[in-house]
């Protein structure tokens, strides 16, 4: 059984970036930005029907369901949180004629406690138990 929430809501984000550019020599430009991003209201799915467990024990066949008479219930609703800051180097230099040279860098982080509608938390009580390292975080980029 699948059913969305009453309260699914569209997600939203704050976002804040701080850049500084810096021209040098020989027609040569250095950029540096800070990006920091959060996103909340992430669509999730967790089954609401799902067994309870004591904390730090293992769930089994045997523990009970909040209904008893219904197997899996799916419930889409907003739940998720993404936050990911970035740092960007931006080079590009334009010395030859003819000639042009570019290169960027990112390094960045992404913590978030779902991975999107497809994806189902380790514990569908608590989500806070699964914040951490996000399936998009790309540490460095070149």
């Amino acid at each position: 059984v699948r059913r969305i929430s009453e309260t699914l809501s569209s997600p939203f984000s704050y976002q804040l970036a701080f850049s500084v550019d810096r021209q040098f020599p020989f027609k040569t430009k250095l950029a540096a930005t800070f990006l920091w991003s959060e996103n909340l209201l992430q669509t999730g799915i967790r089954n609401i029907n799902a067994p309870i467990c004591p904390p730090l024990q293992t769930c089994s066949s045997t523990s009970p369901r909040p209904n008893p008479s219904e197997g899996h219930i799916y419930l889409y609703e907003s739940i998720g949180n993404l936050n990911q800051q970035q740092i960007v180097i931006n080079f590009n230099s334009n010395a030859l004629k003819g000639l042009s040279l570019n290169g960027n860098y990112r390094f960045g982080f992404t913590k978030s406690n779902i991975d999107g509608s497809g994806s189902f938390p380790s514990y569908s009580y608590d989500l806070d138990s699964d914040y951490g390292t996000a399936s998009s975080d790309i540490r460095h980029s070149f």
